[in-house]
């Protein structure tokens, strides 16, 4: 067994008890070996770990054996929120705080993110139905107009679940002709949504009339409102000469209530069009407003009644 005898010394160091190899002594640093010879460690610390990924509050040593660090990634708790995306065939859920995940943390995304990511909103939803915390609105393009029945006399109007106004010089029907002279005549099963003739005698001012089509529908993300109709008007006691006048009959949005042709939003024909779409721009209302027609007979002084039938096909609202 060898022995280190130090003068003057209280001891001395059994060096076979010695177990240490070059490997295991720093880099540079000096021992002796178990037959007493000097050897210098060759041990390298070699960690690559930066403070920012190892848990908070967790220390480690990298690449200097005396130099211990204490990590600063946060321990992410139940619940984190990120940002939406997608590829072709997916969505991703990015930008996520940046720390340690363990299995029972969700990532998640606000109902209101994604309603926004993909654009819904309560007009681009069926109405009563719920997608991502937003209820639909949306009630579709076709205009459901209400019922348009019977016409009105001298003694009272007759015209179901509607509105009527209207102004004329006499109030009655003369049926003798093939128009109502000096009135106006609802046409409820006549066309696909609606038909309004009327006419004026001789000697007549003028007439009038004013119809509320719908109740009051909210067009705030709407655009567009498309009316297809046509109109013939005509002179004379035989109905057979065609006689144009400006804004015959005008379709489009007023206040529930309106009595005169107060139009928010409209389009006018003439007395003689063909069946065609007419398009009115919406898109700067907002709030309910009702559908409404305005029929226009003018006066005709000596020169015969005349008589306008207008033909309604189709109306109806887009986005």
């Amino acid at each position: 067994m060898g022995k280190i005898w130090i003068p003057g010394g209280g001891g001395y160091v059994d060096i076979d008890s010695v177990t240490a190899t070059a490997g295991d002594v720093e880099k540079g640093k000096v021992f002796v070996n178990s037959n007493g010879d000097p050897v210098t460690g060759t041990l390298e610390l070699t960690g690559n770990a930066a403070a920012n990924q190892v848990l908070s509050g967790k220390t480690f040593y990298n690449t200097q054996l005396r130099e211990k660090q204490t990590g600063t990634l946060p321990e992410r708790s139940v619940t984190q929120n990120g940002t939406l995306g997608n590829g072709s065939d997916y969505i991703a859920i990015n930008q996520l705080p940046e720390g340690f995940y363990r299995s029972n943390v969700q990532a998640r995304v606000p109902l209101s993110t994604l309603a926004n990511y993909c654009g819904l909103t309560p007009y681009t939803i069926k109405e009563g139905v719920t997608i991502a915390g937003v209820t639909g609105k949306y009630k579709g393009a076709t205009l459901k107009l209400q019922e348009v029945t019977g016409s009105f006399s001298t003694e009272k109007i007759n015209f179901y679940n509607g509105y009527l106004g209207f102004s004329k010089d006499r109030a009655w029907h003369l049926y003798g002709q093939n128009y109502p002279w000096n009135s106006l005549e609802l046409l409820g099963s006549s066309y696909k949504y609606l038909g309004i003739k009327g006419g004026v005698g001789s000697s007549s001012t003028g007439l009038k009339g004013l119809f509320r089509l719908s109740d009051p529908i909210d067009v705030t993300a709407y655009t567009k409102l498309n009316v297809e109709l046509s109109t013939s008007g005509y002179k004379g006691s035989s109905s057979s000469t065609k006689r144009d006048w400006g804004d015959a009959v005008k379709f489009g949005f007023g206040a529930t209530g309106m009595s005169t042709d107060a139009f928010v939003a409209s389009i006018s024909r003439a007395s003689n069009s063909d069946l065609a779409t007419s398009v009115v721009d919406v898109s700067g209302l907002s709030g309910n407003y009702s559908l409404f027609a305005h029929v226009y007979i003018p006066a005709q002084g000596s020169s015969g009644g005349a008589y306008l039938t207008v033909h309604t096909e189709d109306i109806s609202l887009t986005i």
